[in-house]
């Protein structure tokens, strides 16, 4: 049976200065942008072993497209995530991953399990771009941190 690719987010994008392109985010890419985060294998406790912390990259093109779709909507994930609370968003982050699945949910009309990995990546690239300050920076700080990430 032929495989293909399920995009869980298509939209163009508009980027500044006349740039700008297509946002195309497959399940795939979720995966591959996720997979650092997520462990590989499973270990028993019997020795501790050194393992290095995990790190995501903003080097692939899944990177890049979910940091334009948080350029994009920045207002909006910035509303639903933070809500006025310039608490870390570390304290906060399942009451935000829930409130950003919902919101996906409705603006691109995926299923369930793509919008929480979709919305799970664009927490991950948030905390990762602005080392876990995002709602206490600045709304100039934090396009600044996300841009630099780029």
């Amino acid at each position: 049976m032929p495989q293909r690719q399920v995009t869980v987010v298509h939209l163009r994008w508009e980027g500044r200065e006349g740039g700008g392109g297509d946002v195309n985010v497959t399940a795939g890419d979720l995966l591959q942008f996720l997979m650092p985060v997520t462990r590989g294998i499973g270990l028993d406790s019997a020795e501790p072993t050194p393992r290095p912390a995990p790190a995501v990259s903003f080097r692939s093109r899944a990177a890049k497209n979910i940091l334009r779709f948080i350029e994009l909507y920045f207002d909006e994930i910035r509303r639903l995530i933070c809500k006025g609370n310039p608490r870390n968003l570390g304290a906060t982050t399942h009451a935000a991953l829930v409130a950003l699945s919902a919101w996906l949910a409705k603006q691109i009309g995926a299923y369930e399990g793509a919008v929480t990995a979709m919305a799970s990546a664009i927490l991950i690239a948030i905390l990762t771009a602005t080392k876990g300050a995002f709602c206490r920076m600045t709304a100039e700080a934090a396009k600044a941190a996300l841009e630099q990430a780029l």
